[in-house]
């Protein structure tokens, strides 16, 4: 799967800036609660990266 570098957000990580391929945002096992802002969001992101942090 090829990483793709995201231009349009600020990522801190530890209260510092960071340059994160999406993957290793959205890394479920890395980092087991997703805490996020945002204005919209499409279904197919959400399906994409966002199911692992959603348990039934």
């Amino acid at each position: 799967m090829a990483t793709k570098q995201i231009q349009r957000i600020n990522v801190l990580h530890n209260g510092q800036p960071a340059q994160l391929a999406i993957e290793e945002i959205f890394d479920a096992v890395t980092y087991p609660n997703l805490q996020a802002i945002t204005g919209q969001i499409e279904p197919e992101f959400a399906n994409q990266y966002l199911g692992d942090f959603f348990t039934s």
